[in-house]
């Protein structure tokens, strides 16, 4: 799925993306090496030995992969809103590896590969994790390969093993909506200005359209939060036409144990939880129709 369709950048669509009460990041992230920038970066040294001894002290715990994905996150709270950085890969489909900042996808994309990589023990492999994560099939052979999509996203993910798709298991019921938002915005995507790529992308969306998908409405998620593990990817279903998902975020339980969200916000402008319970946020949001979750593994 492409940048826009989870969080938007170049077409502005009222109410897509509204992010009321966020909180503020309780304390400044750790320096950022200037190598973060760079186009295939390894993870730099000192940032991975944070994380690492942050890992550590999680698995010795006893953490499952969601709790360290979450503590991960947490590392980035305050790091800025960076739109359209995918869009910096050029038509080469170079891999873009930045964690200087991030939209909602690319937040939860870094730290799934900086958690695998982490696991590996070797910072050098984070980009190889990344391009698992972010490339249908684990493999970037081009703008179409990137799965734009979160629905495929999720599919994708699940059936190499990253992920569990809870959606349906949490009470998510069918949804039949059909796929069409890049093509059908063919102007906000340049890539879609070559015809083999549009054709790629519109061939793609048919396919989502057939798939057996499910969404669990917002109405309902309050009677599922005690299956929520810390660390679950959340995904909001939108209400645009054409368009499955319009944010992704992580589940962050508070002292209460209450479910909030850990995002990258985009209006918030930085990495951040929100001050509103997940629930009171989808309420809040006309254009999130529910949500659908996945467990890292």
């Amino acid at each position: 799925m492409p940048l826009h369709p989870r969080c938007p950048q170049v077409l502005t669509i009222a109410g897509l993306l509204a992010q009321p009460g966020a909180a503020a990041a309780p304390s400044p992230p750790p320096a950022v090496p200037a190598s973060a920038t760079a186009p295939d970066p390894s993870l730099g040294e000192d940032l991975y030995s944070i994380l690492r001894d942050q890992f550590l002290v999680e698995r010795r715990a006893g953490g499952h992969p969601g709790s360290s994905l979450a503590a991960t996150g947490r590392r980035f709270l305050g790091r800025p809103y960076l739109a359209g950085s995918l869009d910096a890969g050029g038509p080469d489909e170079r891999l873009v590896c930045r964690y200087d900042g991030f939209d909602c996808l690319t937040f939860v994309e870094n730290c799934m590969a900086i958690m695998h990589a982490l696991r590996a023990d070797d910072h050098t492999t984070y980009p190889l994790h990344l391009e698992k994560i972010r490339y249908r099939a684990g493999k970037r052979a081009g703008y179409a390969s990137r799965l734009h999509y979160f629905t495929e996203w999720i599919q994708d993910n699940a059936a190499r093993g990253l992920v569990v798709d809870l959606t349906a298991e949490l009470g998510g019921v069918p949804d039949t909506r059909p796929i069409h938002f890049m093509t059908s915005h063919r102007e906000a995507y340049p890539a879609l200005a070559d015809d083999r790529t549009f054709q790629a992308i519109r061939h793609d969306e048919a396919r989502l359209t057939r798939t057996r998908r499910f969404t669990i409405p917002k109405e309902k998620v309050g009677s599922m939060l005690a299956k929520l593990e810390t660390g679950d990817i959340i995904a909001m279903t939108s209400t645009v036409e054409g368009l499955d998902v319009s944010h992704v975020g992580l589940v962050h339980r508070n002292p209460r144990g209450e479910v909030h969200l850990l995002h990258a916000s985009r209006s918030g402008g930085a990495v951040q939880i929100t001050a509103l319970s997940l629930v009171d946020y989808l309420m809040a949001n006309p254009s999130m129709s529910g949500i659908k979750v996945a467990r890292p593994r």
